[in-house]
């Protein structure tokens, strides 16, 4: 090789050395900053990613605890479908009740039948109190049940939970679009004794279109019990109001009789109720709810 050629490829050599010494060093980026070399900057991308993915997973439930869940769901199913079979055990004992003159064999059995299904009352009970889902578990069977006495049943078996956790399994039969689940639902209220209890009562009596669902509205707050929940009492004064609206303007005559006999059974009447009692008669046109009235206007004056 001539000198010339040698020195020709020492210089090419160079150069491409210089070039990949360049390549591999910060250059700038399209803001004109330096920054990392390509491959760099592919490697910080997939990294900045990694976090993401990370709390992605992280939000969704692990194996271990997707299968407790389904654990409990399938729980909640078997209490349930035992609070069935105790509701109809208990249908066929009153029938029995009723075609036997074997009292105490009765007797016998439905105190067995008693005492198991307290049992599971109060595993079932332990369960829905502390799981979500175990409660929506619990309404979907509920909703799912046919029988009224069964439901009725099933709803009596969660009596010992607290007043928002069951009023939280009433709502949705209150929500229905079967009148039977209506009925259920407020027939469930006065037992609950909320305040959010008196205020649903009070708007399915006024508003309810089911003659027998809005009957039982009405009958239920009349029979209202208020309770405490947390550190408030409901307040059983906004019942009276409710039936006196009702006792004056629905167009139901027997809703207006039950409406006013619920006014004047409660324990304590306000002024404005004793005068909206007292002078119930004077307007009234109908000649059974003026009785009433009257006799009502004499029990009040008997009082004073």
């Amino acid at each position: 090789m001539t000198k010339k050629k040698r020195f020709l490829f020492i210089t090419a050599g160079g150069g491409i050395a210089i070039v990949l010494f360049i390549l591999s060093r910060d250059h700038p980026n399209r803001n004109g900053e330096l920054g990392a070399g390509p491959e760099s900057v592919q490697t910080e991308r997939v990294e900045a990613s990694l976090p993401v993915v990370h709390s992605t997973v992280n939000q969704e439930s692990s194996p271990s605890e997707n299968l407790e869940l389904a654990a409990e769901r399938a729980k909640v199913r078997r209490l349930g479908h035992q609070i069935t079979e105790f509701g109809l055990t208990q249908k066929l004992l009153l029938q029995l009740r009723k075609g036997t003159s074997d009292q105490k064999s009765y007797r016998e059995k439905r105190n067995a039948l008693r005492t198991e299904k307290r049992l599971v009352e109060e595993e079932l009970v332990d369960l829905l109190y502390g799981s979500n889902e175990a409660r929506e578990e619990y309404i979907a069977i509920l909703k799912q049940e046919k029988d009224p006495f069964v439901k009725r049943e099933m709803m009596g078996a969660t009596r010992r939970l607290g007043p928002i956790l069951r009023e939280e399994l009433a709502a949705p039969l209150v929500a229905s679009s079967d009148p039977g689940d209506r009925k259920l639902g407020v027939e469930t209220l006065p037992r609950i004794g909320t305040q959010k209890s008196i205020d649903t009562l009070s708007d399915r009596a006024k508003n309810e279109r089911d003659p027998e669902v809005q009957a039982a509205a009405v009958r239920a707050l009349t029979h209202f019990v208020p309770e405490r929940t947390g550190k408030e009492w409901a307040d059983g004064s906004t019942i009276a109001p409710t039936l006196r609206e009702l006792a004056t303007n629905q167009q139901n005559l027997a809703i207006r009789e039950m409406a006013f006999r619920g006014l004047i059974a409660q324990r304590h009447l306000s002024p404005e109720d004793r005068e909206f009692v007292e002078t119930f008669a004077d307007h009234e046109t109908d000649p059974n709810l003026k009785e009433i009235a009257l006799s009502a206007r004499r029990a009040l004056a008997a009082r004073r």
